[in-house]
């Protein structure tokens, strides 16, 4: 259970950051420090797609020399299917070739089952130069990410 402050830092997590994107239920925020929040609030195909296109649009403005943070909130979205699976695969094959010279992101998820499918994936990708990190509790994932 949860005690009072953690309550407040998830409500304070749920609301923080202006919003760069909105659609379905997918919406990414940006927080001060340049950190991106990416949350799917549902495993619709709609959601999933939103989400799809975001990571390509983030994706396509990289720089090698840019700082990126980055966390990944899919509790509301922990169903695995043919169309996330093929989203979240391309993402991950975009990924490993894109120069990041000091990259961390953060997944916040509730289903172990799938963070050890995640970490599968991430463990198959030796070209990608990151730290990726999986999370149960967002407000200790921010920490890690506003950390240097």
């Amino acid at each position: 259970m949860k005690s009072k402050d953690q309550e407040d830092q998830s409500n304070q997590f749920e609301t923080t950051g202006r919003v760069i994107m909105q659609q379905g239920g997918y919406s990414r925020r940006r927080l001060p420090g340049s950190i991106f929040i990416l949350r799917l609030e549902d495993a619709s195909p709609a959601t999933i797609e939103a989400w799809y296109e975001d990571c390509n649009n983030l994706m396509s403005r990289w720089q090698p020399d840019q700082r990126l943070r980055y966390l990944h909130d899919i509790r509301g979205a922990e169903w695995v299917n043919s169309q996330t699976m093929d989203r979240v695969t391309r993402v991950l094959r975009r990924l490993r070739y894109i120069p990041v010279g000091d990259g961390r992101g953060a997944i916040v998820l509730n289903n172990t089952t799938i963070a050890s499918l995640l970490s599968t994936f991430f463990k198959r990708r030796p070209h990608a130069n990151w730290d990726i990190r999986f999370f149960s509790d967002p407000t200790e994932a921010l920490a890690w990410l506003a950390n240097e």
